[in-house]
């Protein structure tokens, strides 16, 4: 595997991790090598339609109390 490989499969566990956790999304800076450019590539989303399958929830700000 090489670097760009072991980091798209990096970026793309955070990723999973990060929306099973329901934390938001980091914003990634100006990859610098392989390993950085695959890990931002395995993190953010394929296109669109990936990142919008499940419904938005509303933050717990906006809940109104039941």
């Amino acid at each position: 595997m090489n670097a760009y490989e072991r980091g798209f499969n990096d970026g793309e566990h955070a990723s999973w991790c990060d929306r099973k956790q329901s934390r938001p999304r980091r914003i990634l800076g100006e990859p610098l090598g392989e390993y950085q450019r695959g890990y931002s590539d395995g993190y953010r989303p394929r296109n669109l339609a990936w990142l919008l399958t499940e419904a938005p929830r509303k933050a717990w700000s906006e809940k109104e109390d039941e």
